[in-house]
């Protein structure tokens, strides 16, 4: 998709106008987060009621914070382009390497997806499919179908990785770790590594599923099978219920980019700062409630004393 987004010549008075436009926005998430930081300041000297109270508030303070940091990196990579418009210093052949990788990730795509219906989802199997590509090379070049299948892994690794970025920057329900050229920190590069770390294991699981006569006899076969035979695993396994769900994902996320499109879009900075707004008014509301029952305790204090001495 990069390269439908690659940068085009504008004209002069566009290129003034995208200016202006980043300038505003650039302002607006100012405020925004000068409010927001008013707001978490009011919020932490105030003392909950309960543990409820409590997680609630930082669940709310959470959420803001991510959609926050999603928009400051969405206006980030629409500082970065343009700039590669205004000082025209871009590589156009990296756009278009960018095209062929997309179309390369798309026959991944398909050739994964085909290999899922056809060898894991029916049973019995309608086609070994690609073990049978694969298997092919072992009697005159074996390492290239263990490339071929480490490229397969590989792409699935890849994908889980970008999954979970793009679901964090349109979710907001986990932080946002980009990783960038020269520009990760090392607390974003720890948590994408503590992502790929565990959701290697699934996968392999997957990969030794799908090319399991190349994978016959092998160690990691020979685990799986184990694990296969264990009691809690046995229902997956026979009523293929994880070939199912990742299915079930891949249909609803295409779902998802067909109607909300590819490129990444930044929260609504409206609605967030008409929740910062609702909850300022409500703290300063309940601070009220509370000065006001404070003031009518003294009062009636004081009506008793008066009574008394009568």
């Amino acid at each position: 998709m990069s390269y439908l987004y690659r940068p085009v010549p504008l004209s002069a008075t566009e290129v003034s106008e995208l200016k202006v436009q980043i300038q505003s926005r650039t302002d607006e998430l100012i405020r925004l987060t000068t409010q927001l930081r008013r707001e978490r300041h009011i919020s932490g000297t105030k003392n909950k009621r309960n543990w409820f109270q409590k997680r609630k508030s930082e669940a709310n303070d959470l959420l803001r914070l991510n959609k926050l940091k999603q928009m400051v990196y969405v206006l980030e990579i629409e500082k970065e382009e343009y700039d590669l418009l205004t000082n025209q210093q871009y590589n156009p052949m990296v756009y278009k390497m960018n095209l062929v990788l997309g179309v390369l990730a798309s026959f991944y795509s398909i050739f994964w997806l085909l290999q899922i219906l056809l060898y894991l989802l029916i049973d019995p199997s309608a086609s070994p499919f690609l073990n049978i590509y694969i298997i092919q090379f072992q009697h005159w070049f074996p390492i290239f179908g263990s490339m071929t299948a480490v490229s397969f892994a590989a792409f699935l690794q890849l994908a889980v990785m970008k999954g979970c970025f793009k679901f964090g920057i349109r979710f907001f329900l986990i932080d946002l770790h980009p990783l960038k050229f020269n520009k990760t920190s090392t607390h974003s590069f720890m948590c994408n590594l503590a992502i790929y770390l565990c959701t290697t294991f699934s996968v392999v699981h997957l990969l030794v599923n799908a090319f399991a006569e190349y994978a016959r006899y092998t160690d990691i076969a020979g685990i799986f099978i184990q694990v296969r035979y264990l009691d809690f695993f046995t229902i997956f396994f026979d009523n293929r219920i994880f070939e199912i769900l990742f299915l079930l994902f891949a249909a609803l996320t295409s779902i998802w980019f067909a109607f909300s499109g590819p490129r990444d879009r930044p929260a609504s900075a409206a609605k967030l700062r008409a929740s910062l707004l609702a909850d300022s008014s409500s703290i300063e509301m309940r601070q009220n409630l509370s000065s006001s029952s404070s003031k009518y305790i003294i009062i009636h204090r004081l009506l008793l004393l008066m009574r008394n001495k009568k």
